[in-house]
C-alpha cells in the first residue's frame, strides 16, 4: 500500500468509527448489537473501493452477520457522509466484512493452553526419594 491509500484508509476508519460511536446509523441491526468496532480499512490502489472490517465484542456468528447486513444497508448513507466529511471528489464504494482475527487468536490461545496442560510433568510419587539441599556433601572443603 502506498502512502495515499494508507492515509485514505486511516481517514475512512476514523470517520466510520465516529459515525458508529455516535449512533448515527439508525438500523436496529447495528444499534442493538453492542460495541461495534471498525478494526481496519483497506483501500484499493485506484482509491475507488474500501473494505472495512469490523467486530462486535462478545457477539456470535449470527449477530455478526446481522450487523454486516445492517452496515451494508446503511452503505449509501455512510458513503455520503464519507464524501462530505473527507471533502472527496469521488466517493469510495464501501463493503463490510467480519473481522475474525480476534476469534482466531482466542482459538489458537485455547489450543496452546490445552497443549501446555498436556505437557505438564507428572507429580513426584510419595515414596520417591527427594533431593535435599541441606547436605554439605556437594560443597568442597578448603
Amino acid at each position: 500500500m502506498n502512502q495515499r491509500t494508507e492515509r485514505l484508509g486511516s481517514d475512512i476508519h476514523a470517520v466510520l468509527s465516529e459515525i458508529i460511536a455516535r449512533g448515527e446509523i439508525r438500523d436496529s441491526r447495528v444499534r442493538g448489537a453492542g460495541l461495534v468496532t471498525i478494526t481496519r480499512v483497506r483501500v484499493t490502489g485506484d482509491l475507488s473501493e474500501a473494505r472495512a472490517a469490523f467486530t462486535v465484542f462478545g457477539a456470535n456468528a449470527e449477530i455478526l452477520e446481522e450487523v454486516r447486513r445492517g452496515l451494508q444497508s446503511a452503505r449509501a448513507y455512510l458513503q455520503q457522509e464519507l464524501g462530505r466529511r473527507l471533502r472527496a471528489r469521488k466517493t469510495v464504494m464501501l463493503t463490510f466484512e467480519i473481522d475474525r482475527s480476534l476469534d482466531n487468536a482466542f482459538r489458537v490461545d485455547g489450543l496452546l493452553r490445552a497443549d501446555a496442560a498436556l505437557r505438564v510433568p507428572p507429580p513426584i510419587a510419595a515414596d520417591a526419594p527427594t533431593p535435599t539441599s541441606d547436605s554439605d556433601d556437594d560443597i568442597p572443603e578448603k
